[in-house]
């Protein structure tokens, strides 16, 4: 007769062991998704068990219990969920689109990645597909040369360190400010930060930039 199957499973909450009940005696053998065989260990006279896990499980992956007693009669199989504590990775192959409406890239997959400005305010947030791939759009669109940060939280709620990119600048600057001196040997004014002034003569020829 099969044992029955173990029962009371859990992973600690550090993913480095699994514990339960079967029947005294018996061994109880813990395997990953794969069928790759993690630890076993023999159920004492009442029945408890624990298996060390090397390296610790804590990304959310399934384990499978099953129990063999004396003569070889194997158990159904139970399943427990390691718990999941580990962030995922940062979301990689940002892009902003040529005409700044929209954010793509990829992440863990069912991940939820959201996109914020500068100030950190949100933009927008998207499910990663079950390939990671990701699309977030964008309104009003980016087209000044803004950097968006990306960040990917996971079902669990772990959060990845920050991705950033920059949109395209395709925003032309304000129209400066000029003053010709009194004496006519120098023009002034204000123009967007960083921009480069140029300052041309009618004949279009140039006497200066800044």
């Amino acid at each position: 007769t099969s044992p029955s199957a173990p029962a009371d499973l859990l992973v600690a909450e550090d993913g480095a062991s699994v514990s339960g009940t079967a029947e005294a005696g018996s061994t109880v053998t813990i395997s990953d998704a794969a069928g790759n065989v993690l630890g076993n260990a023999t159920a004492g006279g009442d029945g408890s068990f624990t298996v060390a896990l090397l390296p610790a499980l804590t990304n959310g992956e399934m384990v499978t219990a099953i129990v063999s007693d004396a003569v070889g009669n194997i158990s159904e199989p139970a399943t427990a969920t390691a718990p999941d504590t580990t962030s995922p990775s940062a979301p990689a192959d940002l892009l902003v689109v040529e005409d700044g409406t929209s954010v793509s890239g990829t992440a863990e997959a069912g991940s939820t990645v959201t996109i914020s400005d500068a100030a950190g305010n949100v933009l927008g947030s998207v499910t990663a597909g079950g390939d990671g791939s990701f699309t977030v759009p964008l309104s009003p669109a980016l087209t000044n040369g803004e950097t968006v940060t990306a960040v990917a939280r996971d079902a669990a709620g772990n959060i990845s360190e920050p991705a950033t990119i920059t949109a395209p600048d395709t925003t032309a600057p304000d129209v400066p400010q000029a003053y010709i001196s009194d004496d006519g040997s120098s023009v002034n004014g204000t123009a967007e930060a960083g921009s480069t002034v140029t300052i041309t003569l009618p004949d279009t020829s140039t006497v200066g930039t800044t």
